[in-house]
Formats: C-alpha cells, sequence, structure tokens
C-alpha cells in the first residue's frame, strides 16, 4: 500500500559526499519543490534560507532528518560567499542513454576539473 503521506525523494549518495564539504554547519533538507528546510530531526518542519547561517545544520543531522522523515525529499549543502567553491546546477544536461553531456563542447584551455557525481 502506497503512503499518501510521503513524497518523492531525490536519490542521496553519502558516499558521494567528500567529507571536506561535510565539515561545518552548512547543510539544509528540503521538500519535493527544492524549499530549503532546517534539517530538525523530529520532524518539524520550518523555513530555512540560503542566506541565513541560523538556519544550517550539519551534514550528520541533515542526513538523519532525509532518512527518518518520509516528507523530507533531499538534502543540500549551502555554499557560502567566504568559501572557495563554486556549485553548477546541471540538472537535465546529461544524456542518459549516451552518457553524455549535451551542452557545447568543453574549452581546451579551462583550468578547472569536472567530475560527474550525484551529490542529492
Amino acid at each position: 500500500m502506497i503512503n499518501p503521506n510521503t513524497t518523492d525523494r531525490f536519490p542521496h549518495y553519502p558516499e558521494n559526499i567528500p567529507e571536506e564539504l561535510t565539515i561545518g554547519e552548512r547543510w539544509v533538507t528540503c521538500d519535493e519543490y527544492k524549499v530549503p528546510l532546517i534539517a530538525i530531526e523530529n520532524g518539524a518542519v520550518f523555513a530555512a534560507s540560503a542566506t541565513n547561517p541560523e538556519t544550517w545544520r550539519y551534514y550528520d543531522t541533515a542526513l538523519a532528518t532525509w532518512q527518518q522523515n518520509e516528507l523530507i525529499a533531499g538534502i543540500g549543502r549551502i555554499i557560502a560567499e567566504d568559501e572557495d567553491y563554486v556549485g553548477v546546477d546541471l540538472d537535465d544536461c546529461i544524456d542518459s542513454e549516451a552518457s553524455s553531456p549535451r551542452g557545447p563542447p568543453r574549452s581546451s584551455t579551462s583550468s578547472t576539473a569536472t567530475r560527474r557525481s550525484r551529490l542529492r
């Protein structure tokens, strides 16, 4: 029987999260519409903000909240202005049948590294 009180969930692969990204309070959970939520293990739901560090939690708390609450669709990491990280959202850019990017070819002069992984 399907539980009507559950939501579609984004896959999450903890083994793909680099340890350095799990350090510090930088994590939120989200609903099925990707609205950020404060990670609270007891099931309470409050809005989080990408610009308010008081609403961010540790990775372990976000992961436990996602694992224990079927209404939480996913977890995500905030990249703050004071960090040396850049995030690029590439939803729907991979052709799953060909396993290749659908965008323009990458520049051969680029000094960046690209890695295909699932962080959700």
